[in-house]
């Protein structure tokens, strides 16, 4: 808790990620960043949720994509 705020820090946990292009995996982080999600108040309290996303390196010839962010489903940001 910071303040009057709780922040809720989240991160992937698996080793590698998807291409949403061609669905091939790839294990080669490049870098990350942080997305920010408001959710509702609890007790009073602002609350966020602080999801740290990868940027994925990729090198196949068949695909295009050379760098992609890293997804996370739906269910993540939806009550």
């Amino acid at each position: 808790m910071v303040d009057d705020r709780v922040l809720i820090h989240a991160r992937p946990v698996g080793g590698a990620a998807a291409c949403p292009g061609c669905g091939e995996f790839s294990r080669r982080f490049h870098s990350h960043y942080q997305r920010r999600l408001a959710d509702l108040p609890a007790h009073g309290r602002q609350v966020s949720i602080v999801l740290s996303a990868r940027r994925i390196r990729r090198r196949s010839i068949s695909c295009r994509t050379r760098i992609l962010a890293e997804r996370f489903p739906p269910a993540i940001a939806q009550a």
